[in-house]
């Protein structure tokens, strides 16, 4: 199911983004757009808090997270280096599991609550598709924004 590849394209998409959007001022990433978590810096926030979340369900660690979005932002300059080292952490995790160790079976709780149970490269493989799904929204809030947001496309970066 996952495969470094597809790590390394998450940790070349993340920098692609953050590169990109260093151009700008903290006062544009917190322009509100009708996107959900309504800024920028909201949905860059969402991400990362969510990867901290799945890397602690990933390493079999308790979960103090109730939400989905740290109670204070981060601002853009903190998230930068974080998301990076975030991106390091998930690349150095995979390469400690070997093949057993990533198809374990592993039991979480929500941040709801609620019990949930998936394989350890299916939570990696997760990251992956929801940094990708909020790019996606970025590009959206880019385009209402009057800006054209960098490719961040599977292929680009194979084709690198």
């Amino acid at each position: 199911m996952i495969n470094k590849q597809y790590l390394e394209y998450k940790t070349w998409a993340d920098e692609t983004l953050y590169q990109y959007l260093s151009q700008f001022s903290e006062e544009f990433f917190v322009k509100e757009t009708p996107i959900v978590f309504k800024s920028i810096l909201g949905v860059l926030n969402h991400v990362y808090q969510i990867d901290r979340i799945w890397l602690n369900h990933i390493q079999q660690q308790h979960n103090e997270f109730t939400s989905k979005l740290p109670e204070s932002f981060y601002s853009f300059n903190e998230l930068t280096s974080m998301q990076r080292d975030s991106n390091k952490e998930l690349l150095e995790l995979y390469g400690s599991f070997n093949e057993s160790e990533l198809k374990l079976l592993i039991d979480f709780k929500f941040i709801n609550g609620e019990k949930g149970s998936m394989k350890r490269e299916a939570m990696m493989m997760h990251l992956v598709n929801h940094a990708t799904y909020h790019r996606g929204h970025i590009a959206s809030m880019l385009y209402f924004l009057g800006e054209q947001p960098p490719t961040t496309d599977l292929p680009v970066f194979i084709g690198e």
